[in-house]
């Protein structure tokens, strides 16, 4: 592990990269096992939405040692909230409800977390962030349609979609936690100081 001019309580950047895509994969494997669980009327539904809600815990224990502490637990509530929402979403399709009123407020929350993670850090891009969230919400409505179905082909290929966008994701913002660390080590061709 490289743990060159790691500040102190630091993880070394390939532990920092590998928590978080292991928590970005956790949270899209903990929704996929609510679909799965939701739709097929399994017993093991609340266990499943308990380790679903361990997630944005997951998040602020890893955020918080970067940033300041009410920030990063802003960011955990509003995950916390996009899971409500989400949980909506898959349980108004397996009722067969209309998602609109739920897809704005879904949408709304994710514009909210991609812009406390802007006031974080000057390298995470409003648009960038709001898209890999819109993305993640359209995929994972899909994922839960094509289950919903019983086209579970397509809801098994939907998810491999799912996981890569997930580690996309949690590159990302890796890339700019590391960026904003160690400034002496970035490539200004590859990531250009972000306009004030």
């Amino acid at each position: 592990m490289d743990s060159t001019n790691i500040p102190v309580g630091y993880y070394s950047r390939e532990d920092l990269r590998n928590i978080l895509r292991q928590l970005w994969s956790q949270y899209s494997l903990w929704t996929r096992f609510y679909i799965v669980s939701k739709m097929a009327n399994l017993g093991d539904l609340e266990i499943v939405t308990n380790r679903l809600y361990e997630v944005p815990i997951d998040f602020y224990n890893v955020l918080r040692i970067y940033y300041n502490n009410n920030s990063v637990q802003e960011f955990e509530n509003l995950l916390r909230e996009q899971i409500d929402l989400t949980i909506q979403i898959i349980d108004e399709i397996n009722a067969g409800q209309p998602l609109d009123t739920v897809e704005a407020r879904w949408r709304e929350n994710a514009n909210q977390i991609s812009l406390l993670l802007t006031q974080l850090n000057p390298y995470w891009n409003l648009q960038t962030l709001q898209n890999l969230f819109y993305n993640h919400l359209d995929m994972t409505e899909y994922e839960a349609q094509k289950r919903y179905s019983r086209q579970y082909a397509a809801d098994v290929y939907e998810y491999n979609f799912i996981e890569y966008h997930t580690l996309m994701f949690a590159d990302y913002m890796w890339n700019g936690i590391i960026n904003q660390l160690y400034p002496e080590t970035i490539n200004p061709s590859l990531f250009p100081m972000p306009n004030a």
